[in-house]
């Protein structure tokens, strides 16, 4: 099996270094990436995956991001993360096929275990 990759759109600053510590823990790939495109040329890499988009830079483009993605690679898990409380925002990144979806009051420090329990095999 090919090794589990973690793809991680627009998370910045103390939370990217928690995830970037997990993975290298885990033996886990991250990329951190900063544009759409990138992330659809990632995925088209088979494996395990776990797509982590933060809303907020192009949220159309981000959601139909999470739409493909849930279409077209079903085993892919994508986890939508939020800074603002929107449940209508959460409701329609449920309906495009998110596996999560992590907004306040949700404490964001849980993506890290929440990434883990998504990749099929990793443990805690």
């Amino acid at each position: 099996m090919k090794q589990a990759q973690i793809i991680s759109y627009g998370l910045e600053g103390p939370l990217a270094g928690r995830l970037q510590q997990m993975a290298q823990e885990h033996g886990l790939w991250l990329r951190e990436l900063q544009h759409v495109s990138a992330c659809r040329n990632l995925l088209r890499r088979e494996g395990p995956a776990v797509l982590l988009l933060m809303l907020g830079r192009d949220v159309i483009a981000e959601l139909s991001l999470a739409e493909e993605v849930g279409r077209a690679s079903p085993e892919t898990a994508v986890v939508v993360v939020g800074d603002a409380d929107n449940p209508a925002l959460a409701a329609l990144a449920w309906d495009l096929g998110a596996r999560c979806v992590l907004q306040p009051p949700q404490p964001v420090e849980l993506l890290p275990e929440i990434v883990l329990r998504l990749l099929p095999g990793e443990q805690q």
